[in-house]
């Protein structure tokens, strides 16, 4: 009876996967370990590769895709000749908005926990790299980077027209269930709103994304 390897999971012992071989996807019999034969498309013109996909996937998403391309073009202009389904569009948005932002926030507060989590357990003294390798770069120039190719020029712009943003908007800014009294109020909201874009919790989501990339890739050599 054969065995099946499964990739390890958290507990790990990090070292195993390196003892097994990279898996090169451009071979198709590689894919077809992950795939259904029967829903595995290929096409070939001679000696040349022309397609490979999977056919049912493909299948669904473009009929999603161009389902509501058509919608959108084929709906009609209301009194105000603005597309009707983009006023329908904005309408789901103030409510989900309005009714939602409760789910949005908690689950960034649970990202920011299990990383802060992680850092101090068991797993914080996991290298994403190998055991024996060093940084290719020090804490100056990582942190520097982080700026200068991520988030700068979203901080360069955002951070100033993000919070004037909110403040001009005001008690008919959608983005307030409840009006603000006077000026100090919304500007507070504001500021309050652009940090939350823009700190902690918008940073426990990349760090979570990067661990699991990095580990990944670093790590299981995948």
């Amino acid at each position: 009876m054969a065995t099946t390897t499964h990739l390890p999971v958290i507990p790990i012992n990090p070292k195993e996967k390196h003892a097994q071989p990279i898996i090169d996807y451009a071979i198709e019999e590689n894919v077809l370990q992950h795939v259904r034969a029967n829903r595995w498309l290929a096409i070939d013109l001679g000696s040349f590769r022309v397609v490979r996909f999977n056919w049912v996937v493909f299948s669904m998403a473009s009929f999603v895709l161009w389902a509501f391309v058509v919608g959108v073009l084929a709906s009609e202009k209301k009194d105000s000749k603005e597309n009707g389904a983009l006023q329908e569009f904005a309408l789901w948005k103030t409510w989900i908005t309005q009714n939602f932002t409760w789910l949005y926030i908690a689950t960034q507060d649970a990202w920011g926990v299990f990383v802060i989590y992680m850092a101090f357990s068991r797993f914080g003294h996991l290298k994403l790299g190998k055991d024996n390798e060093q940084p290719a770069y020090n804490d100056a120039t990582w942190f520097s980077m982080l700026f200068c190719s991520g988030v700068g020029i979203g901080l360069y712009m955002y951070g100033v027209s993000e919070p004037i943003y909110y403040y001009r908007g005001g008690s008919d800014n959608k983005l307030f269930k409840v009006p603000f009294q006077n000026d100090d109020q919304r500007a507070q909201q504001a500021i309050f709103v652009m940090l939350y874009h823009w700190g902690f919790h918008a940073w426990g989501c990349y760090i979570l994304v990067a661990l699991l990339l990095g580990f990944v890739a670093f790590r299981w050599d995948m």
